[in-house]
């Protein structure tokens, strides 16, 4: 796809890991076509070939099912493929596999509170990673924080994307109750140390003030407040917006309407 850079580079490191589960990981350069364009057409080398092709066959022998997906096998790699900025051609593209994500989906409401969250961070990070552009990294630590996710912002945007900034923080809560100005006030906290200008909680559960009317605000007037006071953009993100997500609604739209709402303070 002319002017898809971004796409295609990802689509590439997903049909070598195909490949490498058919050969067993070990895949011929002659037979198909993956090794030319890997190596030649893009400038991998032969031993990073060798080694992606090994790596995704022992994570997909590991035992979990999840490892029948390529994408799972694509997040454990921990692969940066995001070797190109998102161009104007690509920057609203939105494309999951839903099989994937519903599965994980699935896993998540099954499993009820999940206080560790990984079923939760891994479905994060995939449908971030899905958003051109961004390259995402789990499980991110410096010598005195931890960041469930962090995104590398890379594209020219035209859109709402440009006010996040260049690095956006991540944190995921699996919680049966809604996170209030508690979680809210420290991830605003971990914002500013780093000088970051947003982040997305990913909370099952949603967030305090915003299930009815009568309710106080008081999870809500914590965003506000970030915003307007320390210039911080927070965007939460409940399962019914996973749900949404993973049946393939853009999820660019439904950060660009969680940023309005902030930025506006909409209903």
């Amino acid at each position: 796809m002319l002017g898809h850079r971004w796409l295609n580079e990802r689509y590439l490191i997903l049909t070598l890991i195909e490949d490498a589960i058919r050969e067993k990981g070990n895949i011929t350069p002659e037979k198909g076509g993956i090794y030319h364009r890997f190596c030649w057409e893009e400038g991998h080398s032969h031993e990073d070939f060798e080694h992606l092709a090994k790596k995704s066959y022992e994570i997909y022998q590991s035992g979990t099912e999840r490892g029948f997906f390529p994408e799972y096998i694509l997040l454990k790699l921990g692969v940066d493929y995001s070797r190109y900025s998102a161009t104007i051609h690509e920057a609203d593209s939105f494309e999951v596999n839903k099989r994937f994500a519903n599965y994980m989906l699935e896993k998540i409401e099954e499993k009820g509170e999940d206080r560790e969250g990984e079923m939760l961070e891994d479905f994060a990070s995939y449908i971030l990673g899905c958003i051109p552009g961004f390259q995402v990294e789990r499980q991110k630590k410096t010598k005195d924080y931890h960041f469930d996710g962090f995104i590398r912002s890379r594209g020219d945007y035209l859109d709402f994307r440009s006010d996040l900034g260049l690095y956006i923080l991540v944190e995921c809560k699996n919680w049966n109750e809604p996170i209030g100005p508690e979680v809210i006030g420290y991830f605003a906290h971990k914002l500013s140390v780093h000088d970051c200008r947003a982040g997305i909680i990913f909370s099952k559960s949603g967030t305090t003030g915003t299930h009815s009317e009568k309710e106080p605000r008081f999870g809500v007037l914590t965003i506000l407040k970030s915003y307007h006071h320390l210039g911080k953009v927070i965007m939460i993100l409940n399962f019914n917006d996973f749900k949404k997500a993973a049946k393939g609604e853009n999820l660019i739209k439904i950060l660009r309407d969680k940023y309005e709402e902030v930025r506006f303070d909409l209903p």
